[in-house]
């Protein structure tokens, strides 16, 4: 009895951790073509207290955010990004949020996160980035390519892939590790 009860518990805790990983992925979709050629990417330079929109149609259910690729040019310890999702058919604000510029990484694709946002699968956003506090040496830029800007969209979401995934993973070693028990016994 205490086997089994042993083994339900087990099986119990590696289904929860299975949901709690799949629910905590992010899904990334890029707004920008793929296969262009990465020479085509220009940064848009230090933006002194301007700013930089990109309207694009959702593809997902929920937007968490949006995943921008960002450079840093000086000391940024002053500078602030603001960032907005307007609905571009209502014209409603529908997240807003700050970050320092000193949390972005040079050249790195920084995630720009708000409150979810839901019902936006097939709806046109804009999505603006707004940096204050940057000077002429000092400050954030961004990079576009024919005028898109290298972004991506965020979702949060529960992936039935991945949970699959560590589910079938979880039984590999289990019986893995039962072959090797019998073969060492």
């Amino acid at each position: 009895m205490k086997k089994i009860l042993k083994t339900g518990i087990v099986i119990i805790l590696v289904v929860a951790f299975a949901f709690l990983y799949a629910y905590h992925i992010d899904k990334i979709v890029f707004l920008y073509d793929q296969n262009q050629d990465s020479i085509e990417f220009v940064q848009t330079g230090v933006l002194v207290d301007d700013e930089v929109s990109q309207t694009f149609v959702s593809t997902e259910d929920v937007l968490d955010g949006m995943s921008v690729r960002c450079f840093v040019v000086g000391d940024v310890s002053d500078v602030t990004i603001e960032y907005s999702l307007k609905d571009t058919t209502t014209r409603e604000v529908l997240a807003t949020g700050t970050s320092p510029a000193h949390g972005i990484s040079n050249d790195r694709f920084h995630i720009f996160r708000f409150n979810q946002v839901s019902d936006t699968k097939g709806n046109q956003y804009t999505f603006t980035l707004r940096v204050t506090g940057s000077m002429e040496g000092n400050g954030v830029g961004f990079q576009m390519a024919n005028g898109i800007l290298d972004a991506r969209t965020v979702s949060r979401q529960f992936e039935p892939e991945t949970f699959i995934i560590v589910l079938l993973f979880a039984i590999y070693i289990a019986v893995f590790m039962r072959l090797l028990y019998k073969l060492f016994k």
